[in-house]
């Protein structure tokens, strides 16, 4: 038969380990969170770019999307050089 454990259990020990254990749980739903907001910010950021890769075959201007979208000419230019194949 397994002997008893009679032994008391340190507090602070038991808060320590308490504490620890929460803020593993904090941890990964905080990972979880950033997670999701990379996927979306991803998405998004595709989104955009299929737009100005639209825009650019219907040949508005390029100044005309940097006014639109606040992006400077360098990255429609960026953007249009990184186009997908079809």
């Amino acid at each position: 038969m397994p002997e008893e454990n009679t032994e008391t259990v340190n507090p602070e020990l038991l808060t320590a380990v308490t504490a620890l254990a929460d803020a593993e749980r904090d941890m990964a739903e905080r990972l979880e969170a950033l997670n999701e907001a990379r996927a979306a910010r991803l998405t998004a950021h595709a989104q955009r770019d299929a737009l100005i890769h639209a825009e650019l075959d219907r040949n508005v201007r390029v100044v005309e999307l940097c006014k639109i979208t606040g992006l400077t000419r360098a990255r429609i230019y960026q953007i249009r050089e990184n186009k997908p194949q079809a």
